[in-house]
C-alpha cells in the first residue's frame, strides 16, 4: 500500500553562521578588490606624474640647449673702441649656474637683433645721416653686399613672408625689421666692422628706431660711429642686440634671467655678471620659474679634447669651454610615493 505524498514544507533558511561566513568572504573579496583598485590607481597617478616631469624636464633641458647653441651669437671678436674685448661668452660657469652671452629674441620680439651691414653709407653719400646705419636682415630679398651699387633696400620683397615690401608700405607691418620689434626704443646695438672692431650705442628714447632717404630706411643711431669705422672693410661687418641670458637652481626651483641692458665697451667677467641675487638693474625679465620641484641641475664643462674643466671654471679658463652637459633631475611626491624623472644632454658651443 502506497503512502500519501507529502506535500511541500515550509523554506529552509540560511543559519547565523553561515551568514557570517558569507558575509566574512564577500569582505574579504570586497577589500582585496579594493586595494587591486587603488593600487591600480597609484600605479596611474604617479605614472602620469613620472609623464608630467619628463615632459617638463625634457621642455626645459631643451630650450637651455637651443640657447646654449647659439652662445657668442652676436658678440663681436675684436675690441672696442676703447682697446676691450669681451672676456668670454660664457662668463659664470659654477657647477649649479651658468651664464653667458648670445643675440636672443627678447620675450615680445619675433626674431633676434643680428643683422649684416650692407653699405658704408659715409662712403657711398647716398644721403643717410652720419649716424645711420644701414642693415640687411633675414627679411630682406637677394641683395649683393660686395659691391658699392645696387644698395641693399629695405623696401625690397621679404626673403621669409609671401610677399609684399617690408616697409615702404607699412613700417609697422610683420614684414619689416622695426614691425617685428627686432629694433626698439632705447635698444643698446652693438656695431661691428669687418675686422671685428665694435662700439656700443643706444638707439633714440623718443619718435623712431629709423631714418629715411627715398625708398631706403636705416637704424637712426643718436650718437654717431667715430669717422671710417666702417671704412676698413667696406659693407663688412653686423649690427647685433646681445642678451645677457642666467640659469639657477633655487630652493627647488630652476630660474632664469635675460638682461638686455647696457653691456658698456669695457666688458669683464665681473660687470658682466654682477650680483647673481639681481644681474639686471635695469632692463631685463627678472628671475623666471621655469621648473619647480628640481632635486638636481648640474652643469659640466669640457674643453676642445672633451675634457672636463672643473668648475666653478676660473676667469682665465673661461674661453676654453667648447661643451657644456647639462643634468637635470625633477621630483614630486604622490602620496607615500616619490616619483623622479631624469635628463641629460649637451651642447656644443661656438666661442
Amino acid at each position: 500500500m502506497r503512502r500519501p505524498r507529502r506535500g511541500p514544507g515550509p523554506a529552509r533558511g540560511f543559519t547565523l553562521i553561515e551568514l557570517l561566513v558569507g558575509s566574512a568572504v564577500v569582505l574579504v573579496i570586497l577589500t582585496g578588490a579594493a586595494a587591486v583598485l587603488l593600487a591600480a590607481s597609484s600605479q596611474h597617478r604617479r605614472a602620469l606624474e613620472k609623464a608630467n616631469l619628463e615632459r617638463a624636464s625634457m621642455l626645459l633641458i631643451g630650450q637651455m640647449q637651443a640657447e646654449l647653441r647659439q652662445v657668442g651669437l652676436g658678440v663681436p671678436k675684436g675690441s672696442s673702441s676703447s682697446g676691450d674685448r669681451f672676456p668670454a661668452s660664457i662668463f659664470v660657469a659654477n657647477p649649479g649656474e651658468i651664464a653667458f652671452i648670445a643675440d636672443l629674441a627678447r620675450p615680445n620680439s619675433s626674431f633676434n637683433g643680428v643683422s649684416q651691414l650692407s653699405d658704408d653709407q659715409a662712403i657711398l653719400g647716398v644721403g643717410l645721416s652720419a649716424s645711420g646705419v644701414a642693415i640687411l636682415n633675414e627679411l630682406n630679398g637677394t641683395c649683393a653686399v660686395d659691391v658699392l651699387s645696387p644698395h641693399c633696400l629695405t623696401n625690397q620683397t621679404s626673403a621669409l613672408f609671401a610677399a609684399g615690401p617690408d616697409c615702404t608700405a607699412n613700417q609697422g607691418a610683420p614684414t619689416c625689421p622695426w614691425g617685428l620689434r627686432k629694433y626698439q626704443l632705447q635698444e643698446w646695438l652693438i656695431m661691428a666692422n669687418g675686422a671685428g672692431n665694435w662700439l656700443e650705442r643706444r638707439l633714440p628714447m623718443t619718435g623712431n628706431v629709423f631714418g629715411s632717404f627715398a625708398s631706403r630706411y636705416y637704424l637712426a643711431v643718436p650718437a654717431g660711429r667715430p669717422l671710417g669705422f666702417f671704412s676698413n672693410l667696406p659693407n663688412r661687418g653686423f649690427v647685433s642686440t646681445p642678451d645677457r641670458v642666467f640659469y639657477r637652481l633655487n630652493a627647488g626651483t630652476v630660474e632664469r634671467q635675460q638682461c638686455w641692458e647696457s653691456i658698456s665697451e669695457a666688458p669683464t667677467v665681473g660687470s658682466l655678471s654682477g650680483p647673481l641675487g639681481t644681474p639686471c638693474t635695469t632692463e631685463g625679465t627678472g628671475w623666471e620659474p621655469r621648473a619647480r620641484g628640481v632635486s638636481t641641475l648640474a652643469f659640466e664643462y669640457r674643453d676642445g679634447a672633451d675634457t672636463v674643466i672643473p668648475a666653478p671654471v676660473a676667469a682665465a679658463d673661461l674661453r676654453r669651454i667648447r661643451r657644456v652637459v647639462i643634468t637635470l633631475s625633477l621630483q614630486r611626491a604622490v602620496g607615500t610615493a616619490t616619483v623622479t624623472a631624469d635628463a641629460v644632454t649637451s651642447a656644443t658651443v661656438r666661442l
